[in-house]
């Protein structure tokens, strides 16, 4: 009964996903017929879309103001997850406006190798810490620094092997895995 919470929640998330995957299905293949248009003619996925992008970045120049006001209050990870965000929502925002071509596929590579490049950027950083303090702290640090780079890498490869895939229960089993992934990681920070 413990865990309910965190099953509900990766259920709750990965139907949100199948949503959003079917939606993205149906963007590619038919016009919006909704008659909910704003801008010219922008549907309401576009609209969502460019919505998400405005908050992430507004989450994301928040906390570097922070950051700012006092140093650090903000870990580097952290930040590093957020400008992640960013750039998860400019792919969605691109590919939403390429209309009935764009590949909803896309929108996860990017985001994919967007994480390989912030593993890695931590991972030196980890490495330079190592290498001007070592300390016990600091190799742990880096080890999970190297797991996590790793992990990056071959979420990437698992990504873009899955591109030439159409099974669509083959991309909702790779969210949800990446979900549990993700709630684990969440409860090792708690």
């Amino acid at each position: 009964m413990r865990n309910l919470p965190v099953i509900l929640a990766v259920v709750l998330v990965a139907v949100t996903a199948s949503f959003s995957l079917w939606n993205a299905r149906a963007d590619q293949q038919e016009p919006d017929t909704t008659g909910v248009k704003q801008n010219e003619g922008e549907s309401v996925e576009i609209r969502l879309a460019r919505a998400h992008l405005k908050l992430a970045k507004f989450d994301l120049r928040r906390i570097q103001e922070e950051n700012k006001k006092i140093p650090n209050v903000f870990t580097a990870p952290f930040v590093d997850n957020l400008r992640l965000h960013v750039v998860i929502d400019e792919a969605e925002l691109e590919q939403r406006l390429k209309g009935k071509d764009a590949d909803a596929h896309q929108i996860w590579i990017r985001g994919a190798e967007a994480a390989v490049k912030f593993a890695e950027a931590n991972l030196e950083s980890m490495q330079a810490i190592h290498q001007r303090k070592p300390s016990s702290d600091s190799a742990i640090r880096l080890e999970r620094a190297e797991v996590v780079a790793e992990i990056a890498r071959l979420n990437l490869e698992r990504t873009k092997y899955l591109e030439n895939s159409e099974a669509v229960l083959t991309h909702l089993q790779w969210q949800i895995d990446e979900l549990q992934h993700q709630v684990l990681e969440l409860r090792m920070r708690l």
